[in-house]
């Protein structure tokens, strides 16, 4: 099983966390001190959940080859407005433009053979989501 890849937004100090964190599988969000071992209880500590967000790996590259996360604004050459990449827990990741309402699989974005560059994030550049060409 391939791990999952995530990031995590820390929302008091308004940047991604440094930190080394772990899902548990019921969901929680650990943050690990000591090293890596994930069985030693004394090792890792359940944060407060309400100050982070995750935002998980979409499993695809800009055309830079940087990774592309949830949260994450794209734009795809010759479309006017930017992308922001959400998640459908039943038919996987979506983009969205709220601004003219419409919303897309991201695969079909990438299967459209449009160039896609990742231009920010909703945390850092959430103005970017009303910007036209």
């Amino acid at each position: 099983m391939k791990p999952l890849k995530f990031r995590v937004w820390d929302i008091d100090r308004k940047k991604y966390s440094n930190g080394t964190f772990y899902v548990h599988q019921d969901g929680s969000l650990l943050l690990n001190f000591y090293g890596d071992d994930l069985y030693d209880p004394c090792s890792r500590v359940n944060i407060e959940e309400e100050q982070y967000i995750i935002e998980y790996y979409a499993g695809v590259f800009d055309k830079n080859g940087k990774e592309i996360y949830e949260g994450d604004i794209i734009k795809a050459s010759g479309i006017s407005y930017p992308w922001a990449i959400i998640l459908n827990e039943i038919d996987g990741y979506w983009v969205s433009n709220t601004k003219i309402g419409v919303k897309y699989r991201l695969l079909d974005l990438f299967n459209s053979n449009l160039p896609i560059q990742i231009i920010g994030n909703i945390n850092q550049n959430p103005e970017l989501l009303h910007e036209t060409a």
